[in-house]
């Protein structure tokens, strides 16, 4: 016999977001040079146009840490840990719904903090910690704070520990100097890994030729060639 409920024709269901979802979205990258790549462009897409951004990694066998200056870094602690929130969109933005970095950190270790730098909060790094990534739940987190002692000012960092993938850094290196060859050679970035820094990819090619043109969207440049004969 069915409930009466449902025979109600003015029944309403209401969308639900379950943090078991979570475990789906960890689940999207293959590998970890992926994942990083995810949390390099979030460091990039949030970058200011008028500003260099510097994106630095330090890689242990144990821990990975991210951070970058110059970009306009967190809005709000807050606003990091909504989960699908739709942004409003700058020109320089890759990502759109808030959850490719989150995500790439659940995906890379066990653990992780989150740390910034703010103009309110001045002399200080404000973080949060993470123990248990894979704790699947809706969390609430203590904001913390501790002097601005080594670290710079107009800073984002994320220190990923526990990491649970083998992180290929020749690989990782190779990968970056390809995907952001354009950015590093017009000097608008600067990327570091272990204190060595990332030159661009040479493509090797003949006949290059260089294009640019306006779109409604904005100036689009680049350039067109033949690849070498082996």
């Amino acid at each position: 016999m069915q409930n009466n409920k449902y025979m109600n024709t003015n029944l309403i269901i209401k969308e639900k977001f379950d943090g078991g979802l979570k475990h789906a979205l960890y689940s999207n990258f293959s590998n970890s040079t992926e994942a990083i790549l995810e949390l390099v462009d979030n460091a990039v897409g949030n970058r200011r146009p008028d500003k260099k951004l510097s994106v630095v990694l330090d890689i242990t066998e144990r821990e990975l840490t991210i951070s970058n200056t110059n970009g306009y870094g967190i809005q709000s602690l807050e606003s990091f840990f909504n989960w699908g929130e739709i942004k409003k969109r700058r020109e320089t933005d890759l990502g759109a719904y808030s959850q490719g970095g989150k995500a790439a950190i659940g995906y890379l270790g066990k653990s992780f903090r989150l740390g910034i730098t703010i103009n309110s909060a001045v002399g200080k790094l404000l973080f949060i910690d993470d123990e248990n990534l894979h704790d699947y739940s809706l969390k609430e987190y203590r904001v913390n704070s501790m002097p601005l002692i080594g670290w710079s000012k107009g800073l984002t960092m994320i220190r990923i520990s526990g990491l649970s993938k083998k992180i290929k850094i020749k690989s990782l290196k190779d990968t970056l100097a390809e995907v952001y060859k354009p950015l590093i050679e017009n000097n608008q970035i600067e990327i570091i890994v272990n204190d060595d820094k990332i030159k661009a990819a040479i493509f090797p090619v003949e006949n290059k030729k260089q294009f640019s043109f306006l779109t409604e969207a904005g100036l689009v440049i680049g350039w067109v060639g033949y690849l070498k004969e082996k």
